[in-house]
């Protein structure tokens, strides 16, 4: 098994790390993800992803705090993975994650379509209905009133301006 060596810590592509003393760090699940906290710049111990870390370790050419690339794993299983099961994908092409589930009920055309039907609060919508609030649209379209507020702000299932949540 090929292993590589960052600032004294052993890292197998299997994801094991043996620490600067010679022992097994045993990672934590954060939101569904392994992370293991270590100390790889000198200062302060730092939360690492451990799926991004054996990336990174194997790939020294990937930039490990660009944050709009993702490393993705293909069998879905971020605690137990190889390194070939690794692939590195931009962020805009996993927008329909699990921190998105809402959203990722709706097709584009839908959103198209709710991005068309809403019209602001130009109108008084709430009290008038002269056009469908953001209430009106949430239940037809089976979604909370946050996610039609974020896809009628522009914030939601843009790529340009999509946050990472990891």
């Amino acid at each position: 098994m090929h292993f590589v060596k960052m600032n004294g810590y052993t890292i197998y592509e299997n994801g094991k790390i043996i620490g600067k003393t010679g022992k097994v760090l045993k990672p934590y699940i954060h939101k569904g993800h392994a992370e293991v906290k270590i100390n790889l710049t000198g200062t302060k111990p730092k939360h690492y992803n451990l799926s991004r870390l054996v990336y990174w370790a194997f790939h020294p050419e990937f930039d490990y705090e660009d944050k709009n690339l993702c490393v993705s794993c293909t069998t879905g299983d971020y605690v137990n993975f190889i390194l070939e099961d690794l692939i590195l994908k931009p962020r805009h092409e996993l927008i329909h994650g699990e921190c998105h589930k809402g959203s990722a009920k709706l097709t584009d055309l839908e959103v198209a379509e709710i991005r068309q039907l809403y019209q602001g609060k130009s109108g008084n919508n709430q009290f008038n209905k002269t056009s469908l609030s953001q209430n009106d649209l949430a239940e037809l379209f089976g979604v909370s009133r946050s996610n039609i507020s974020l896809l009628t702000r522009y914030k939601g299932r843009t790529p340009t301006v999509y946050k990472l949540f990891a």
